[in-house]
């Protein structure tokens, strides 16, 4: 029978901050001016500040600026160079231009590294990571980058993500990044990071967004931008309309969860237990519901259109449809996922220490705001307390919902949850059945005529007898899921040493918009 829960103890009370980020046009480039740079920084008094295009001489003149404008002796900051020519790892003539972290926080660690990624201007780019303790003794990792520049270096950007993505996976707690990315927010690159981490600007941003001018009074493209991740949320985010470069800087103002479950990793939450007056709105026992498409086996439904669908049937994973890692967790790349036996499937590790250890894919985004649903089949789930199997329809790593299968070989579960500004809350628990819980279904029920917009959590036996649906959970569709840009995401691993895990076998995707009747 289903349990519905309230959501769990309420998140530690957060610290906040403040950053910004602004490429300087080579150090405010005439008819630019770095002095008026310094004054925009001290009018939005960050505690955190990222350059791009500074000399890395210029260093001194930016902190002591701030210094003076803030009345404080706090600031200080790092640099780290570009590289014209080289051998990787070794850089044979640096350029004066670097990126640079500012900052009135202790700045408890510095590395600087080179990404070997060159377009017209150098070979490889700098990015310095610095590590501040935050008021409250929390340690935050910020990093200060600059992509590859032009389009012609679209392909260097994106060898620049991925070297740049699995180095800051390695760093425990909340991380800051921020820069200049020269692209937009459709492209790969920035499709790619936005799979780990929050786009401040576009989860939180308000007016006009363009960063970038061609003729520099015209800002329209928006290719600048923090990022945040591992509990670092932001609670708004804008762009000053001032003119100091060819670049406008990005402002955002972060809360640090504390005591927040963040996208580091997946410790399992507490199994639920039962309350008399649950806030959502679970039903009292599970209820077939017949559901408004049909499967499958029958053909296309008039009001539907399938999105992605795959039965795994070829010998690899189809990159085109799952170009992504792990957008809700760490992503541990020793788990071997495959497509085997017509099926995706994915080995945990055994016995092995921390609490994240799980691997997997993910497809999208894709269009659900005006309904729609997502399937799969779980053919084989993992056995253990600490293993499990995680179906995941989410905006970004710290707003999604998720159906997932772990427990016991005598007490598996099937939970459901969501994530809400980095804060995981357990919605429901059912004891899992491995034949009615073949199919699982995260559905977005929107029927305007009838003032309906929920998220539906359901399941059935099996693909070919999918004509129904047994509805475990609804609530309604939280706004800050944003449905118009869903991603999908099918993992498994160990939250806990588990000696034998088994393999989890997914089967059977299915990602398709539905009109309202």
């Amino acid at each position: 029978m289903l349990v519905g829960i309230l959501g769990g103890a309420p998140p530690v009370a957060a610290a906040e901050l403040t950053a910004m980020t602004l490429n300087t046009k080579h150090g405010g480039q005439a008819p630019w001016r770095t002095k008026d740079q310094i004054a925009e920084i001290v009018a939005e008094a960050p505690d955190i500040v990222l350059l791009q295009e500074a000399d890395s001489s210029q260093l001194d003149d930016y902190v002591n600026g701030i210094n003076r404008g803030l009345q404080s002796v706090d600031w200080h900051g790092e640099y780290a160079r570009h590289c014209y020519a080289g051998t990787p790892p070794d850089c044979s003539n640096a350029t004066g231009e670097a990126v640079m972290i500012l900052t009135r926080l202790p700045i408890t660690g510095v590395e600087k590294r080179l990404i070997w990624a060159a377009d017209e201007y150098v070979a490889a780019r700098g990015v310095l990571r610095v590590t501040v303790r935050l008021d409250d003794g929390t340690a935050l990792q910020i990093f200060a980058c600059h992509l590859p520049a032009a389009e012609a270096a679209r392909d260097a950007r994106i060898t620049w993500v991925a070297d740049f993505l699995p180095w800051a996976r390695t760093m425990a707690g909340p991380r800051l990044v921020g820069g200049d990315f020269n692209d937009d927010p459709s492209s790969p690159p920035i499709a790619a990071l936005r799979h780990e981490y929050i786009d401040a600007w576009g989860s939180k941003g308000s007016g006009n967004g363009g960063t970038h001018s061609h003729d520099g009074e015209h800002y329209g493209s928006r290719i600048d931008y923090l990022w945040s991740a591992g509990g670092l949320v932001p609670t708004k985010a804008f762009v000053p309309q001032v003119a100091l470069s060819d670049h406008r800087p990005v402002v955002a103002t972060y809360a640090v969860n504390a005591g927040a479950s963040s996208n580091d990793g997946d410790a399992p939450v507490p199994t639920p237990a039962p309350v008399s007056n649950p806030v959502s709105r679970p039903v009292s026992a599970p209820v077939v519901v017949t559901p408004p498409v049909l499967p499958v086996s029958a053909g296309f439904d008039a009001g539907e259109s399938v999105l992605l669908e795959d039965t795994f049937d070829t010998a690899i994973v189809d990159r085109t449809k799952w170009a992504g890692g792990l957008f809700s967790g760490y992503q541990d790349m020793r788990l071997p996922v495959t497509a085997d036996g017509g099926a995706l499937q994915i080995v945990p590790l055994t016995s092995v220490g921390g609490i994240s250890h799980y691997n997997g894919v993910s497809a999208g985004a894709f269009d659900l705001s005006g309904g729609g649903y997502a399937s799969v089949q779980l053919v084989q789930g993992p056995i253990g307390e600490g293993a499990y199997a995680m179906f995941t329809v989410g905006a970004d790593a710290m707003h999604f919902y998720r159906i997932y299968q772990g427990g016991a070989a005598q007490a598996r579960v099937l939970l459901i949850q969501k994530k809400i500004d980095g804060v995981k809350m357990p919605l429901a628990a059912v004891a899992y059945d491995v034949v009615a819980h073949q199919v699982l279904r995260v559905r977005h029920d929107r029927r305007p005529s009838e003032s309906i917009d929920d998220a539906v959590f359901e399941a059935s036996p099996s693909p070919a007898t999918a004509t129904s649906f047994v509805e475990l959970f609804r609530e309604p569709w939280d706004p800050a899921v944003a449905s118009a840009a869903l991603m999908f995401e099918l993992k498994a691993g160990t939250s806990a040493p588990e000696t034998q895990p088994g393999t989890v076998i997914w089967d059977n995707f299915r990602v398709a918009a539905v009109s309202a009747p």
